[in-house]
């Protein structure tokens, strides 16, 4: 904290890191270092990273912890965003992939196997070694009258739970599916109390029957596999293209409304407007462009994307809008922005852009105080629940939407 307090940021977050290799019992301890490392990332808008330590955060804080919602939500809106971006990254990578020549493809593709395969290897040991971990803190917490007995045989440099970031990232996994386990048999099963032998059949039995989760083996080697989803064909690479095209819209919205980050969401539109000048959301594009110039107190650029509004989409809402005379006043502004918005919203829905769709709807709220159309977004929002598949949020919903009626 003095660190923070004379603007040591590198030194501050070595601390921290130090903190949590030493915090081996102590889970507020460790959630509250997690945590200021999450918000000097945020704060310095290195989102990837600062997602990394929210996870943690949210692993350690119990949740009770009157933070913990909002943490949960930020959380959210950082993995959609993180999401967004390794889309990017992975179809950038495909497409280069495939317009390589042959020989120079095949290599690379053996190239790229043979890493994936130490990574694999890799997060498997991370989430044993995590489980390790786990066993080991409750045994501590089990056993606080013995410490000799608690400390890791050989060298402390090498040992893994003394590595914060492989540390954190198995264990972030290990939790997510497993829970916060205590030390004892059968850890894995919900109901603890007696395991017979029937039970043991039973839960191979089921363990062993098909279920419609499970993908279908894919056919082929692993090459054939990766060279079957590169971009190759006219059709393929269409298709390659409309998930770049969702990726910098969903990022750029994000960025503009989930973190008002401008100068990034900025990029992000301008870039999708650059590669793809005949885009399915290019009205959306220069609207929002529009807004950010706005933002940025860029009356020039602002004048110039709404000029190409007027020409390109002059039959459109937002063209409406644009031109409309008393577009200047403060109150009529405020109608018809959150109009356009709630427009952009549900044509994201309409157009199964459900991410994007999704949050637009939940900040709606924050936006806009009062939200006239606040009856409209919640039930935009359940809607968006019931097709993500996401049941018990979407009677959640619907029972707020019927308790205000």
């Amino acid at each position: 904290l003095l660190s923070l307090l004379d603007n040591n940021r590198d030194e501050a977050r070595k601390f921290l890191h130090k903190s949590i290799d030493n915090s081996t019992t102590n889970d507020d301890q460790k959630a509250l270092s997690y945590l200021k490392l999450a918000e000097l990332d945020y704060n310095d808008e290195n989102y990837v990273s600062s997602k990394f330590y929210y996870d943690s955060t949210l692993n350690f804080m119990a949740k009770n912890d009157q933070r913990y919602p909002d943490l949960e939500e930020r959380d959210r809106v950082l993995d959609n965003l993180v999401k967004q971006l390794n889309i990017i990254a992975e179809e950038d990578s495909l497409q280069k992939l495939a317009a390589l020549p042959e020989a120079q493809r095949q290599r690379a593709i053996k190239d790229i196997l043979a890493r994936k395969e130490r990574e694999e290897e890799e997060k498997k040991e991370a989430e044993e070694t995590a489980k390790q971990q786990q066993q080991l803190e409750n045994f501590k917490g089990n056993n606080p009258q013995n410490p000799q007995q608690q400390q890791p045989q050989g060298p402390v440099s090498n040992w893994y739970f003394y590595n914060t970031a492989a540390r954190a990232t198995g264990y972030n996994d290990f939790i997510k599916k497993w829970g916060r386990r205590k030390l004892e048999e059968n850890w894995r099963r919900k109901n603890k109390t007696s395991v017979t032998a029937d039970d043991t059949q039973e839960t191979n039995a089921v363990d062993s029957l098909p279920t419609e989760v499970k993908k279908e083996e894919p056919k082929g080697t692993p090459e054939e596999q990766l060279e079957a989803g590169l971009p190759t064909t006219p059709e393929k690479l269409e298709k390659s293209n409309d998930r770049l095209i969702d990726a910098y819209y969903n990022a750029g919205t994000i960025y503009k409304d989930g973190l008002e980050a401008y100068d990034k969401a900025q990029v992000m539109f301008e870039t999708l407007v650059k590669r793809f000048p005949k885009n399915k959301v290019l009205l959306e594009s220069y609207y929002y462009l529009y807004l950010i110039a706005q933002k940025l107190n860029n009356a020039t650029l602002a004048e110039s994307y709404k000029a190409k509004i007027l020409a390109e989409f002059p039959e459109s809402v937002i063209a409406k809008i644009l031109k409309d005379p008393n577009y200047v006043n403060a109150s009529r502004a405020k109608e018809q922005e959150i109009n356009a918005y709630y427009e952009s919203a549900y044509n994201d829905f309409a157009n199964n852009r459900l991410d994007s769709a999704w949050l637009k709807a939940k900040l709606s709220d924050v936006r806009f105080k009062p939200n006239p159309l606040a009856p409209k977004f919640e039930l935009l929002l359940a809607i968006i629940l019931a097709k993500q598949n996401r049941l018990a949020d979407y009677v959640q919903a619907l029972n707020k939407i019927i308790n205000k009626s």
